[in-house]
């Protein structure tokens, strides 16, 4: 079981349009498939990134953006519509 940093009391999950990585709030990046943390996200003094709930995914081949995704799942054009097309209960 893959537990949440010490001190943070709630976390988001983002996932790679592949579903082949997660990336939680407290900053693990973890390999679902294994169910390990992989890597910490970090900022630019190597300090880790916590409550990253706002998370960008972007990759980029021979220098072009070819696929973005978020923790709402809006680069993933069949999660979208499917999310979209579920009626809203709380409006």
């Amino acid at each position: 079981m893959i537990k949440p940093t010490a001190g943070v009391v709630h976390s988001w999950i983002a996932m790679t349009n592949d579903g082949k990585l997660a990336f939680i709030g407290d900053s693990s990046v973890i390999d679902v498939k294994k169910h390990k943390e992989i890597a910490l996200m970090k900022d630019e003094f190597g300090r880790r990134i916590v409550h990253t709930e706002k998370a960008l995914y972007m990759i980029f081949r021979d220098g072009k953006l070819i696929e973005v995704n978020n923790q709402f799942a809006v680069g993933d054009a069949k999660a979208y519509a499917a999310r979209m097309a579920t009626p809203r209960t709380n409006q």
